[in-house]
């Protein structure tokens, strides 16, 4: 039997099954690929879920804190109120104690001396329930130390913003991971409908779906590498150290503000170096120092980085305006009025931008809006807005020296203030009254005319007169008067009717006890809400402390004395005048006796001297007495004896005056100071004894 054997012959295999091989391949790894993004996307999902609890915490705890904090600051605060009325109480009783020692009474200044210890005593108890009170390191600032409590509630909002961002961040990568897990979708369907195609467009879907592979490959790549904002801790509480001293620099002037501001902007500089990408940061410095040119910069580095409301535009604009970049400026502002029209500023410093561009016709529109938005407002802060916005004006024509329009919009601002104030409405009435022109004085005499005219007083004056002449007034006319303090308002008073004739001259006043403070001054005078004179003067500074007058008509004398002084007046004949320095030993002591005149004035003059002498001798074991030299006490002859004692275990020095006139009145006056004082208190002492003023009683 024949058989036939036949090796075996490799068969290759048909092109369409190489490329199902092949096609299968490249699915299976596509497949792959997506379930590594699929991780990737639950990953980042899970992370956001993470993020946006720990933000809510955050929220929580920040609430909490600032509840706390609250608390905290109003039973502080409470404690603060309380321990001031104490010292006032202690000072009190101290002063009637010293009183009852001049009159000799020991016994009843000794009750008074024990009653003003326990109020001591009971501030010092205070001192023990008040951190305010207690510790150092708030100086008795009440603002201080609110800002320091509410450290931990600043903290805890940026440590939620922080995590909010985080978890924007997180979600934007889980969304991304989505949106790359669509795009190998679309790849596998090409992949799996390349295998219905028998012709070459088949190679063509499973070259588009390759790319499209190796466009998800890059495309995760770059989302796992693009980091996710995660703000250091240390920064975020060198942001909060540069808010605190921010807030308490708006609470002070001057060096004192500056101080605490470049302590701000160094905590900013701090956060900024350990977050580059810390927008608020941007923002607050910016705030600090908006007068300077880096402000600009801080403000345009918090927009790009997303701070980007209308506060963030509003202030940019406002800082370009202060650099003279009026375009610039418009253009910030205008952007910000568009992100949020509610606040009014933005209005306000638009018309002002537009009046810097002489762009009068467009100016005044946008001033009539910004006055609209002012009048929705609460009285309080629609009046702030109009001065603020009569003071930035004002700061435009000294910048620029005169702008059209400019002046004429002061007026407006004015007058809509002057008509809200005196018919609730922004529309004056028409009146034919009108008034003259402004002469200042220092006084006024008994036929209401002007005392040393002047548009510059000195340090500590008290009242300055403001003369005017007046013509064609209704007698029912209602009017005010505005009197404003280095721009700002200062005093406004509104009269129902005109209290003069229809013509003629009067005078207003503006006064103060402690004299008026230091700076310019303007007086605008306004009926029917029409703004009809203006005038301007200034009250130079100066560093002696103002003295304010106190006439007695008992006694027939007046003194200067400093306002924060306590006065006491006992009358009858052996009244006295007492001024005594709170919370402490100095005081000065007027008092007049009678005498027979037969004795003639050197003679009684001498027996005050005398007396006093032995009274000091009796009264204390350890004192020594000057001798009695010759003293003018408002253009009367007298002496003077200067002595110093030991009380108790305080050294005093004091000074007694005694002069007299020819019909029998016999003045003395005595000034006591501890000797550790003197430096301080006997220069005012002295100016006190030189504005002495006798008149008949």
């Amino acid at each position: 039997m024949d058989v036939d054997l036949e090796l075996p012959v490799e068969v290759e295999a048909p092109p369409q099954n190489r490329f199902q091989a092949v096609l299968i391949l490249l699915m299976t790894l596509a497949t792959l690929w997506g379930t590594v993004v699929s991780y990737l996307q639950s990953d980042a999902s899970n992370r956001e879920d993470l993020a946006a609890r720990q933000g809510q915490v955050y929220a929580i705890e920040a609430t909490g804190e600032m509840i706390r904090a609250n608390q905290q600051a109003e039973h502080n605060f409470f404690l603060y109120t309380l321990h001031a009325d104490l010292a006032q109480r202690a000072s009190l009783d101290q002063d009637e104690a010293r009183t009852q020692r001049v009159r000799g009474d020991e016994e009843a200044a000794s009750r008074w001396e024990a009653s003003a210890a326990r109020w001591r005593e009971a501030q010092a108890r205070l001192d023990q329930l008040a951190p305010l009170l207690s510790d150092p390191r708030y100086e008795g600032s009440f603002v201080r130390f609110y800002e320091e409590v509410n450290r931990d509630a600043y903290l805890r909002y940026e440590q939620q913003v922080a995590a909010n961002q985080m978890a924007d961040g997180w979600g934007r990568k889980a969304d991304n991971y989505v949106s790359v897990l669509t795009t190998l979708a679309v790849a596998l369907f090409l992949f799996g409908l390349s295998l219905t195609i028998h012709n070459r467009l088949r190679y063509f879907f499973v070259l588009v779906g390759l790319l499209i592979v190796g466009f998800s490959l890059l495309w995760t790549g770059n989302i796992f590498l693009a980091p996710v904002p995660a703000r250091p801790l240390e920064a975020m509480e060198a942001y909060v150290d540069g808010l605190i001293a921010s807030n308490i620099g708006d609470s002070f002037s001057g060096d004192e503000a500056a101080r605490h501001y470049a302590e701000a902007i160094a905590h900013f500089d701090r956060a900024i170096a350990l977050d580059p990408d810390y927008a608020a940061a941007y923002y607050q410095r910016g705030l600090v120092r908006i007068e300077a040119p880096e402000a600009i910069a801080d403000f345009e580095r918090a927009i790009a980085l997303g701070q980007d409301d209308g506060f963030a535009y509003g202030n940019l604009g406002w800082a370009y305006y202060l650099q003279g970049r009026y375009e610039e400026a418009l253009e910030a502002t205008r952007r910000a009025i568009q992100l949020d029209p509610l606040p009014c500023e933005s209005r306000f410093n638009e018309g002002l931008i537009l009046l810097a561009l002489d762009r009068m016709d467009e100016a005044w529109p946008a001033y009539e809006e910004a006055i609209a938005c002012a009048l929705q407002k609460d009285p309080s802060d629609r009046d702030a807005l109009l001065d603020v916005a009569i003071v930035d004006l004002e700061g435009l024509l000294a910048r620029e020296g005169e702008v059209a329009g400019a002046r004429a919009m002061i007026t407006n601002l004015k007058e809509v203030e002057a008509s809200l104030t005196l018919f609730g409405s922004p529309v004056f009435q028409e009146t034919p009254a009108v008034l003259g022109p402004i002469t200042f004085a220092a006084g006024v005499t008994d036929d209401d005319r002007p005392i040393n005219p002047a548009t510059q007083f000195p340090p500590g004056t008290q009242e300055v007169f403001a003369f005017f002449d007046y013509q064609d007034v209704p007698p029912d006319s209602p009017w005010l008067t505005r009197w404003s303090l280095d721009g700002e308002r200062y005093l406004v008073a509104t009269y129902t009717s005109w209290p003069w004739g229809e013509s003629g001259n009067t005078w207003v006043s503006l006064s103060t006890p402690g004299g008026l403070p230091p700076g310019r001054y303007t007086l605008d005078i306004f009926i029917n809400g029409r703004l009809l004179t203006s005038g301007e003067f200034e009250v130079i500074s100066g560093a002696e402390v103002p003295l304010v007058r106190y006439e007695s008509a008992e006694l027939g004398v007046a003194v200067a004395y400093p306002p924060d002084w306590q006065v006491i007046e006992e009358p009858g004949e052996e009244g006295f005048l007492a001024f005594l320095k709170p919370d402490s030993q100095t005081l000065f002591v007027l008092t007049r006796f009678s005498f027979d005149p037969a004795l003639g004035a050197e003679e009684a003059i001498a027996q005050a001297i005398e007396a006093r002498r032995e009274s000091l001798q009796e009264q204390y074991e350890s004192v020594s007495l000057g001798e009695p030299g010759p003293y003018s006490l408002a253009g009367l002859p007298g002496q003077v004896i200067t002595y110093q004692y030991l009380d108790g275990e305080e050294a005093m020095a004091g000074t007694t005056v005694a002069a007299a006139d020819s019909v029998g009145n016999l003045y003395l006056v005595i000034l006591e100071m501890r000797s550790d004082d003197y430096e301080a208190d006997s220069e005012v002492l002295a100016r006190m004894l030189e504005s002495v003023a006798l008149s008949a009683p």
